[in-house]
C-alpha cells in the first residue's frame, strides 16, 4: 500500500476501545477491494489514536507554581519499559515476526502564553532493539509530539481536546538480509472525554498498523 504520496484518512467520530496490536489478517479479496482497504486503514488509525490518547491521559500534568524567570509553568517527565511484537498478519511490511524491548520517556510541559492562555505540549519518545524470527536485529525509534492551547492548565475533563502533531516510527535493520521501514503520521483530530476520535484531516504514509507503539 505504500506509495511516495501520503493519503488522506477520514475517520468518523465515535467511542473507541483499542487493544494494542489486535488487528485481523485480511484476505487477498479484501486487499484488492479499495473500499475495504480504506476502511481497514481508517480503523487502524483510530485504534492508534485511542492507544496514544489513553497513555497520555494517564500522565496528566500536576500543579506547580509558575516561575518568575520563565514561562514554563510545570514540566513532568515519566519513564517506562516498552515491549511489543509485530507480525505479517498485522503489518504487510513485516516479513518475519518481530519481538522488541526498549525504554520510553514522556515529557509534558505547560507554558504560559503572552495572552494568558496555556500551551500544553507532550512529547513521547521510545527507543530500543528488535529481533525477528530469523535472528535479524533491528533498532527502532519512535516519537510523537502533540501540542495545543487552552484557557486553563487543567482543562475540564468533559471537554474534547485537540490532538495535533507528528507521529513517527522507524525500524532500522542492522545487518544484511533484513529490511526496515518508516511510518509517518500527522494527526489532526479531537479526542472526546469519552475517548471518541474525531478526525479533522489526519494523513499517513503507511498502514498505521505497522506502527506498533
Amino acid at each position: 500500500m505504500k506509495t511516495k504520496l501520503t493519503r488522506m484518512i477520514v475517520l468518523a467520530g465515535g467511542a473507541l476501545l483499542a487493544t494494542p496490536g489486535m488487528v485481523c489478517a485480511q484476505s487477498s479479496d479484501e486487499l484488492s477491494n479499495p473500499a475495504r482497504e480504506k476502511e481497514s486503514r481508517q480503523q487502524a488509525l483510530a485504534h492508534k489514536a485511542a492507544r496514544v490518547a489513553h497513555r497520555l491521559k494517564a500522565e496528566d500534568v500536576e500543579g506547580a507554581e509558575a516561575s518568575t524567570f520563565t514561562n514554563v509553568l510545570v514540566q513532568q517527565i515519566t519513564r517506562r519499559p516498552v515491549t511489543w511484537t509485530l507480525d505479517g498478519a498485522t503489518c504487510a511490511l513485516v516479513k518475519s515476526k518481530l519481538t522488541a524491548t526498549g525504554q520510553g520517556k514522556t515529557t509534558i510541559t505547560a507554558l504560559q502564553n503572552r495572552d494568558g492562555s496555556v500551551n500544553i505540549e507532550s512529547v513521547d519518545e521510545v527507543t530500543g532493539t528488535a529481533t525477528d524470527a530469523k535472528g535479524n536485529q533491528f533498532i527502532f525509534l519512535y516519537k510523537l509530539t502533540n501540542a495545543y492551547d487552552t484557557n486553563s492548565m487543567f482543562p475540564s475533563s468533559s471537554q474534547a481536546q485537540p490532538f495535533v502533531g507528528p507521529d513517527n516510527f522507524q525500524l532500522i535493520a542492522t545487518g544484511p538480509g533484513a529490511q526496515g521501514y518508516t511510518v509517518d503520521i500527522y494527526f489532526k483530530a479531537k479526542i472526546g472525554a469519552d475517548g471518541s476520535f474525531t478526525d479533522l484531516g489526519t494523513i499517513a504514509s503507511q498502514d498505521p498498523n505497522c506502527d506498533p507503539i
